[in-house]
């Protein structure tokens, strides 16, 4: 997290001051089983009366160590270091505060007397405790994508989406591959920030930001790992920030995310490693290349009769807190699955970067089960299939096109341009009539954009066609066959598919993985206190159309 001095979390955090004067009864603390933990492997709780100076330093040296390999926000690291002096005072071990500042008062940040505390600006990232119990992958995925829908309105094939993405940004460490998750409106308050709020709630090691550098960027992701939510995208990611735009491209695939750039007065190369999980909110849609590495969620805004609770942004974290120990819990439960399975992709679905954007959210849904394999393979086909048009450049959306005018005519031999263009501009939810200000695209507008489609040194041109008495420039259907097949796939032969029309088999190979969490796993859902009416596997009207422990005061 990125510790605040006015967030409610942070705000009655402990200074060393406060941490080593008597009493501090002023200051709740929790005592939490990872903080136990770390002071039994240090041996600090066999210390008894009657302890040598040389055993208690030895003690608080083997606990820094733990603390530093756990690295411990400043919250807990208060937390402990008043369990330590609790410990020593209940068993009558005097005078120990002195050493005990000594070893462990070095790692508290105290503000300087009268200088105002700067703590915002500093990041600090922990990972969750897993769940104390086993957790159902399908139960996850279905509290999560209710969570979502709670917040925003989102058909389900998008609330399916968000919710697999959130498991791979947990699964990150094994994968070889994350799309970035886009969240596209075409205008301002249809909910975009609100969905990169919530997402950012269930997310691990989130930084959220509205704003960027290139250096900023991979600086950040090297050294903290963070899940990255970048909100308000149009306003800083401009076609003339290219560098910018590399970097989130590189990010894409683990074995190309590394950025060498020069460091230090000596500017000696160092590589930069920017794999991660990454979502980006805008209004509008970045460019070609960031929209084919991208899951894209299309908001639109809510009408009268559509109804979403309000978020409470101050708390979000804190609540969403068992549903990401739950989430750590599950990856941690299946590491060799989630490194070794390959998921089957849909035969629908085209074989390019929309299914390699696809796999590692298949490969989440495989591992849940239930009904999550079919769900998956419905929103890809979804988001992926029947939008694939929208998400492409404009000039193969025209290469697509040409396919559909050759259609309307009644796929004749060949075509002139002036045939061509008259068809274009006559097809329904297009812009080629609204080109050069409502002129309409020109044909040498609508040669050059195709011609690098083309082989040979000419590229895609007409070609001097015969027809009866007459010669002329003609496009000839069978020139454009080749292209078509390389950019343009075939429209979905089975679009309308249901769920239920899906095989139930919960992975590709039953023998790859003997680890896998199974539907009548005895579990029980990890967040039923926000999201309390769900159950696993609940049908959807779209379909149709730790052990934990009570605050405790440490008196010293």
């Amino acid at each position: 997290m990125i510790t605040n001095p006015t967030d409610p979390s942070t705000e009655n955090m402990p200074t060393a001051d406060e941490i080593f004067s008597s009493p501090l009864s002023s200051v709740q603390l929790t005592t939490r089983p990872l903080l136990m933990q770390l002071l039994e492997r240090a041996k600090f709780l066999n210390l008894a009366k009657g302890a040598h100076a040389e055993d208690l330093r030895d003690a608080l040296e083997r606990l820094k160590s733990e603390i530093m390999a756990a690295r411990l926000d400043a919250i807990d690291l208060s937390t402990v270091i008043k369990l330590v002096l609790d410990h020593l005072a209940k068993n009558g071990i005097t005078n120990a505060r002195p050493l005990v500042r000594a070893v462990l008062g070095e790692l508290l940040t105290a503000p300087a007397a009268g200088k105002t505390d700067t703590s915002s600006s500093t990041i600090t990232l922990t990972d969750d405790e897993p769940a104390v119990e086993p957790v159902n992958g399908a139960t996850l995925l279905d509290e999560t994508a209710a969570l979502v829908r709670r917040y925003v309105v989102l058909p389900r094939a998008e609330a399916d989406a968000t919710a697999l993405w959130i498991g791979a940004a947990h699964a990150i460490d094994a994968l070889q591959l994350m799309p970035l998750l886009l969240v596209s409106a075409p205008v301002s308050e249809c909910g975009k920030t609100t969905l990169a709020t919530v997402i950012g709630g269930i997310v691990p090691r989130m930084i959220m930001v509205s704003s960027l550098t290139p250096a900023v960027l991979f600086r950040m992701i090297h050294k903290y790992r963070p899940t990255l939510i970048a909100d308000e995208v149009d306003s800083w990611l401009s076609d003339d920030n290219s560098e910018l735009r590399g970097i989130f491209n590189a990010a894409h695939w683990r074995a190309g995310a590394v950025i060498p750039r020069c460091v230090g007065d000596a500017h000696e190369v160092e590589l930069f490693n920017v794999f991660g999980a990454k979502l980006i909110a805008m209004i509008g849609r970045p460019t070609a290349t960031m929209l084919s590495r991208s899951i894209t969620i299309s908001l639109r805004r809510k009408t009268a009769g559509e109804r979403v609770e309000p978020l409470r942004e101050h708390c979000l974290r804190a609540d969403l807190a068992p549903l990401r120990q739950g989430w750590r819990r599950w990856v941690l439960d299946h590491p060799e699955a989630l490194r070794t399975h390959e998921p089957t992709m849909p035969a629908e679905l085209p074989v390019n970067r929309a299914s390699d954007n696809w796999r590692p959210l298949l490969l989440i849904a495989d591992l849940a089960g239930g009904d999550w394999p079919a769900r998956a393979r419905a929103a890809a086909l979804a988001l992926s299939g029947v939008r694939v048009f929208e998400d492409e450049s404009v000039n193969v959306m025209l290469l697509a096109d040409v396919r559909e005018v050759f259609r309307v005519r009644g796929e004749p031999e060949y075509l002139s341009s002036e045939d061509i263009i008259v068809t274009l501009r006559a097809l329904p939810q297009r812009q080629w009539s609204d080109w050069n200000n409502g002129r309409g695209i020109t044909p040498s507008q609508f040669a050059k954009r195709l011609r690098d489609f083309g082989t040979g040194p000419h590229g895609l041109r007409t070609r001097e066609t015969r027809t009866g008495d007459k010669t002329g420039k003609r496009w000839h259907r069978e020139d454009f066959a080749d292209a078509w097949s390389r950019y343009v796939p075939a429209d979905p032969p089975h679009s309308q598919q249901t769920n239920k029309s899906w095989p139930s088999a919960v992975i590709s190979d039953p023998q790859q993985s003997t680890d896998v969490a199974r539907p009548e796993t005895p579990v029980q859902p990890v967040f039923t206190r926000v999201v309390a009416e769900v159950a696993p596997s609940a049908p959807d009207p779209d379909a149709q159309k730790g052990s934990s422990t009570e605050g405790a005061w440490l008196d010293l």
